[in-house]
């Protein structure tokens, strides 16, 4: 819908000028322009010299197709024109551009100006009555012309209008009678569109997901790609707030894969979003990557409208590994950037920003940028609970800590007013939760720590939990706790170990190294430029002084102007040699020091190979002695220990095995490792087709520590199956599964249709059974065994996390 504001996905803004400098015909030119001024109007952000570029097009536009009058060109034209004049404040001249135009061109630009004064800052009454003015009269001259769509489209921002004013209910009713209109009109172009702006207003939510499908399901029927791509997107971003981080991650990807089908340029967007969830998984690697790829494509397109949150992700990124003045540079220009219009985005950035810079004591600085930039907005209920969360900090680093209470106290009441926004929440529980604990009030610190700990999982990034459970642990020692320290120890610990190891973050340092230099290149480049249009202007200046002053003494000045200008061109000239030579230098050594560390990690890469591949050999060996020993025993019971012996070791010879014959050396495709050791056991105890496997177990990544305890289970269990379960060589049948439950955490189970346990068995006394439950443990579960028409044992465990 034109009444929208659009965002051009297909073109860059280079590439709109290249195609606009080729076009000869007047109807083509005019084509362009109305793309470029669009361009400038939604996907460049709100500056006057924005706005001058988008009206300057658009007025080309016009007199590019004035020739047409009447044509769809000058329709589009002058459609545009009044929308850029209604953003320039210029209202009058907007609406004049109605002046001979057909009634439902009339109509659209009223509409225009109706959405207008919807969305504009401060939600007036002034500008809410206007804007139903002229919505109304849209309506109307749309009705008189049968022109549904039209109708359609005025109700909806109607149905925005009622709640901007604060009338709810009524909005909602209005949402729904327009939905079921558009519906039973055919109308699903205006369906998807009311259906996505339901979903705009709902909690992320379930709800919200099912609204957004509901508009994806039209625009899929009318074949709106893009529109359905960017619902896609949506869905996306709604699981990941809701800490569905795997699901998110998957469906962004495939949206990725989509945009760059279709050719679309402006793919800054989705990269933001998957950087935000690698964030929130730990894998700080990759979401520095995609911060990054987000920054460099937004640069690319010339697209900046959303420039403040791309800059305040890659300084949340800096922040978390540590790099506090980095952190600060990118999130001074996120503020920067952040429209005061969007203003819990301005105030997250300016709280991210705060949080900077308590950590280098400049509490004072923190209350500057409070005093600027709070007059720009007018806050939520959010952006008061973040601006409550800031002065409480202030305070408590001021050590004045009844003042400090009385913010956070406030900020917890605002807190109970927002529903979802879970990041926003543990930021404040962590902050209020921190003040307590170093206030020694230990009861209430674990109160708001815990309030973390039970928000859904997936969405509080891994590195802050991290240290939600070190707090917890300190806690606990402080109070004497010890069952309750071990355990908050160990998640932290565990937590801590599947975030980045050294060579990530020397990956990381690389990958912000050779970001800095592009950064420094294009910095470089400009001050070029910048010289270039510098020496431009001084000899035009030159010119002047020698035609506007006369006489020797005039001659005089403008040879010693000339000359002092020659001096400083000169010594310029020898200060971009020398940084150009610096630069070179720097590059030289970075490529020698990308050499280098991928011939390091190509060695680590090949020991680590040759270090399975000898253990393999090893335990082989060891596995031979026994063999040999067999020869020399004639005691039956110890034969068979021997042999359960080599069973246990060929377990974890094969997970070696597989790891060396695997491009990732820390991981096991456990559907892979399972089927090959059931069939090991089965050839050795020659099972042949008497007890049928089924084995239902994805293809699922697990690192080595987890690996190799639930290959001994499988082992152990599947070897007293094959002994017990069937006497008499009867026929049974065993499955063994792993599933993801309902809570996040995996579930694998081993049953058969056996005879079962004896009743009279104390399994605590039997070894495979006392095993099982150890090596349960090492998986980071416990074991349940039922004994009941047959043998059935099940594990629930936590899936350690494995880096790629």
């Amino acid at each position: 819908m034109s009444g929208v504001a659009q965002t051009n996905l297909r073109n860059s803004l280079p590439e709109l000028r290249t195609l606009l400098s080729k076009q000869k015909d007047a109807a083509n030119r005019s084509h362009y322009q109305i793309k470029l001024s669009r361009f400038y109007l939604y996907n460049k952000s709100g500056t006057k010299q924005n706005l001058d570029s988008a009206y300057f097009f658009a007025l080309a536009a016009t007199e590019n197709s004035k020739n047409g009058h009447g044509s769809e060109g000058s329709k589009e034209s002058r459609t545009v024109l009044s929308e850029v004049l209604l953003r320039k404040g210029a209202t009058k001249a907007a609406l004049a551009q109605t002046s001979g135009m057909d009634g439902l061109t009339i109509a659209r630009m009223l509409i225009n100006a109706g959405s207008y004064f919807v969305y504009k800052r401060g939600e007036h009454k002034g500008d809410l009555d206007t804007a139903f003015r002229f919505l109304q009269q849209a309506k109307k001259i749309a009705g008189s012309k049968n022109a549904l769509k039209l109708v359609h489209e005025a109700e909806l921002y109607l149905c925005d209008l009622y709640r901007e004013g604060g009338q709810r209910e009524k909005s909602d009713q209005h949402f729904a009678q327009l939905l079921k209109d558009c519906e039973a009109t055919g109308d699903d172009e205006l369906a998807a569109a009311t259906a996505s702006r339901i979903g705009d207003h709902l909690p992320f939510s379930s709800e919200k997901i099912r609204f957004y499908e509901r508009a994806l399901m039209y625009y899929k029927k009318i074949g709106q790609t893009e529109q359905e791509i960017g619902m896609e997107k949506g869905i996306a971003d709604v699981n990941l707030n809701l800490g569905k981080l795997k699901l998110a991650e998957q469906q962004l990807l495939s949206v990725l894969k989509r945009y760059q089908k279709l050719g679309y340029k402006n793919l800054q967007f989705t990269y933001d979003l998957l950087s935000a969830i690698n964030q929130f998984s730990g894998s700080q690697k990759a979401a520095l990557s995609y911060a990054i790829s987000a920054i460099e494509f937004m640069e690319l397109t010339e697209s900046d409208a959303s420039a403040g949150y791309f800059y305040s992700n890659l300084a949340r990124i800096y922040g978390d590994l540590g790099d506090t003045q980095r952190s600060i540079s990118y999130f001074l220009k996120a503020v920067e950037w952040t429209d005061p219009r969007e203003s819990d985005a301005k105030l997250t950035a300016v709280k991210n920003l705060a949080d900077q810079l308590i950590i280098q004591g400049k509490i004072h600085e923190v209350f500057k940028v409070l005093d600027s930039n709070i007059p720009k907005v007018e806050p939520s209920e959010l952006g008061r609970m973040i601006i409550a969360g800031i002065r409480g900090k202030c305070y408590e680093a001021l050590k004045n800590n009844p003042l400090a209470e009385t913010h956070f106290l406030e900020m917890i009441r605002w807190e109970k007013k927002i529903p979802g926004h879970f990041f926003h929440k543990a930021e404040g529980f962590y902050s209020i939760g921190s003040f307590y604990m170093h206030t020694k009030s230990f009861a209430n610190a674990r109160t708001y720590f815990n309030k973390i700990a039970l928000l859904p999982a997936g969405t509080y990034p891994l590195s802050k939990i991290k240290n939600v459970y070190l707090s917890l642990y300190q806690l606990d020692s402080a109070t004497n706790r010890l069952d309750s320290a071990i355990v908050h120890y160990k998640l932290y610990k565990l937590i801590s170990d599947s975030l980045l190891n050294a060579s990530a973050n020397r990956t990381i340092s690389e990958m912000a190294l050779r970001y800095q230099s592009k950064q420094q290149e294009k910095d470089n480049q400009l001050l070029r430029k910048e010289s270039i249009l510098q020496l431009g202007k001084l000899q035009k200046a030159d010119l002047t002084n020698k035609i506007t002053f006369a006489g020797i003494a005039a001659l005089l000045l403008i040879i010693g102007l000339v000359y002092r200008n020659y001096h400083h061109r000169k010594k310029a000239n020898q200060q971009l040699l020398a940084q150009q030579q610096i630069i070179t230098h720097k590059n030289h050594s970075l490529e020698l020091l990308l050499e280098s560390q991928e011939k390091l990690l190509n060695e680590k890469e090949w020991l680590i190979k040759e270090i399975h591949h000898r253990i393999k050999n090893n335990l082989q060996v060891v596995a031979s002695l026994l063999n040999s020993q067999l020869n020399y025993l004639d005691n039956e019971e110890a034969r068979l220990a021997i042999k359960d012996s080599q069973n246990r070791i060929q377990s974890i010879s094969l997970i070696h095995q597989k790891l060396f014959q695997s491009e990732d050396l820390n991981i096991v495709d456990i559907h892979a490792y399972i089927h090959d050791l059931v069939k090991f056991l089965c050839d050795t105890f020659h099972v042949g087709q008497r007890i049928n496997f089924l084995i239902e177990v994805p293809k699922i990544s697990f690192d080595i520590t987890q690996a190799t305890p639930l290959g001994l289970i499988v082992n152990e269990a599947i070897t007293n199956i094959i002994k017990y379960a069937f006497p008499n060589n009867s026929p049974g049948e065993t499955h063994i599964s792993l599933s993801k439950n309902p809570n996040e955490r995996y579930t694998f189970r081993i049953s058969d249709n056996g005879i079962g346990l004896p009743q009279d068995l104390d399994q605590s006394k039997t070894m495979g059974m006392t095993l099982i439950r150890g090596l349960a443990e090492q998986l980071g579960g416990t074991a349940e065994i039922v004994s009941d028409k047959g043998l059935s044992i099940s594990i629930e465990f936590d899936l350690v996390p494995t880096e790629k």
